[in-house]
């Protein structure tokens, strides 16, 4: 459970509830007053995740959010991918550890 407040880039301020069931915009009007519950005067929304409550309440955000995502699928996917440069320990252990015959090891 979280309470946020949120600033649009249209310069809009806006309460939101983080709760299990997800995210919507709560009765807080100010710092003056505090009401989680879920809000009456505004449009009420209610979403699963930040970003489509975000995309509901600020058209700059949708806009801008989609154009962003567009052009990270345009991209090669390879270029989108982290590699990575160091092997795991789990990778060297065989190089650490040298295999030694036990004749009282079952074999299988």
């Amino acid at each position: 459970l979280a309470y946020l407040e949120i600033r649009t880039l249209e310069g809009q301020n806006f309460h939101i509830t983080c709760h299990m069931s997800g995210f919507y915009l709560n009765g807080s009007e100010n710092a003056k007053r505090f009401d989680p519950l879920p809000t009456k005067t505004r449009k009420a929304c209610h979403s699963q995740t930040i970003v489509h409550l975000l995309q509901k309440i600020s058209a700059i955000f949708k806009k801008n959010f989609d154009l962003l995502f567009t052009k990270q699928t345009m991209q090669e996917i390879f270029s989108s991918m982290h590699i990575p440069l160091v092997r795991p320990d789990w990778l060297k252990q065989d190089e650490l550890v040298k295999h030694q015959w036990n004749m009282n090891r079952t074999e299988e």
